[in-house]
């Protein structure tokens, strides 16, 4: 008995110091607290590179850590409240883990956006976390794990984009909304892609999927291989925007819809393939901005639209052909395809309208016979085409844009089918009229064939 109640001595001390440890590294002066919520650092605070955050606050403010670049350490008094954690509450902070409390049910958009130095993120034992937001850990280049508490019932877009470090998501297996199927998360059913490791360099989708998520591989710069099954029918913008590895793609007959943006910036790739029997209603706003190294391509015959800026910055596309299927081509679709030297439109085109800025400084651009389905040409549309040595502008033209062939120089030559000079008149400025300075900033020849 006697040797008992001498542990317990030796032991109460100990574990009553190990208890108030935390406590006494509480210090308040750190934080500007209101109604338990933390609103911000001190610059006392935000000098610190270790935090505890005491028990009793509930809810960490957006922007309360917002690129508090010595921070290294966060730790949670012991019973912690908190239950939320605000949009870019620890935005670009220099974190290097985290064990987020069971009580927090919500982390708010970009929570831990350009976190560079987070490496592992742990949820505490019967996590109660319903809801991540939006891009919360979008940027944190070296996490190299996470597994998704199977409390979760929402996960935001974007959320592991550019973590180029992860090569996997974890989902506990108790979840009842999401699973993790070769490291990517999916909702129960297997039909709809949710998020995505940044760190992926090979992935092949399941037959059940249809839908591949809004930036779903938006930054994912280790990707080189994507399989697509023929059940996927929508592809979400920007799903593979900065994929600078990614290489070749095959995209399904089935699919209908690729979001704006959904190729944009992806250096490497070089060759689209789309199945035969393709589905596809339009190349998309800015759908392959910038694919500097894009060559290869054949636009499906279903296709009616060239959105805005498609192929715009496309240097090395040399030759496109347009489908007679086509209807419009938008605002800078093709702007700045120095490489393009030849545009064939298909036989029957229905082709009304070539927006403004269209061709903009396609200045390679050598052989182009406008169809006689056009009706409108936008302003500034062949704006430096000086590769043109001439160009015909058919009758069923019925309107031209302020200096649609700027900058063309007195080597060039524009024929103009059906009509005269006098059809231009200076005061007539309608609406569905060619604009009295269509020619305006050329020095090209005109010739009426009227």
């Amino acid at each position: 008995m006697k040797r008992k109640l001498i542990s317990l001595i030796i032991i109460l001390p100990m574990f009553v110091a190990s208890a108030f440890v935390v406590s006494a590294c509480v210090n308040r002066s750190f934080f500007h607290i209101e109604n338990n919520e933390i609103l911000r650092l001190t610059e006392l605070g935000r000098q610190q590179s270790t935090i505890v955050i005491p028990a009793s606050v509930t809810r960490i403010s957006e922007f309360a850590f917002y690129r508090t670049t010595n921070l290294t350490n966060i730790r949670f008094q012991a019973r912690s409240r908190l239950t939320s954690i605000g949009r870019n509450a620890f935005y670009g902070s220099n974190l290097t883990s985290i064990t987020i409390p069971s009580s927090v049910t919500y982390i708010g958009d970009l929570a831990f956006y350009n976190t560079s130095s987070l490496t592992t993120v742990t949820f505490g034992r019967s996590s109660q976390l319903t809801n991540i937001g939006r891009f919360a850990f979008s940027g944190a280049s070296n996490l190299t794990s996470i597994t998704i508490p199977s409390s979760v019932i929402d996960i935001g877009q974007g959320v592991f984009t550019r973590t180029t470090s992860l090569s996997a998501i974890n989902v506990d297996s108790a979840s009842t909304h999401f699973v993790s199927i070769g490291g990517i998360v999916y909702d129960k059913e297997i039909t709809t892609m949710i998020a995505a490791p940044g760190g992926m360099t090979t992935v092949a989708i399941p037959s059940t999927v249809t839908g591949i998520a809004w930036r779903a591989f938006y930054g994912a710069t280790n990707l080189t291989n994507v399989t697509i099954p023929a059940s996927v029918t929508i592809i979400g913008a920007s799903a593979f925007e900065n994929a600078t590895n990614l290489t070749s793609i095959v995209i399904p007959a089935t699919t209908t819809a690729i979001g704006s943006r959904a190729f944009a910036g992806a250096t490497n790739l070089t060759t689209v393939t789309f199945e035969e029997g393709s589905q596809l209603e339009s190349i998309s706003y800015l759908m392959f901005l910038n694919a500097i190294n894009l060559t290869n391509i054949v636009i499906p015959v279903s296709v009616t639209n060239i959105d805005v800026g498609a192929f715009r910055g496309v240097v090395s596309l040399t030759s496109i052909t347009i489908p007679a299927s086509v209807i419009s081509i938008g605002r800078q679709a093709f702007g700045g395809t120095t490489g393009l030297t030849d545009v064939v439109f298909e036989a029957n085109s229905q082709l009304t309208s070539i927006g403004e800025l269209a061709f903009l400084d396609a200045t390679n651009l050598r052989n182009m016979s406008i169809p006689s389905s056009l009706e409108s040409i936008g302003n500034n549309a062949f704006s430096g085409t000086v590769g043109l040595t001439s160009i015909t502008i058919p009758y069923s033209v019925t309107r031209i844009g302020i200096g649609a062939f700027r900058n063309w120089t007195d080597r060039q030559t524009i024929y103009v089918e059906g009509r005269t000079a006098r059809l231009v008149d200076p005061d007539d400025v309608r609406f569905g009229a060619w604009h009295f300075q269509w020619l305006s900033g050329s020095n090209a020849n005109v010739v009426w064939l009227g």
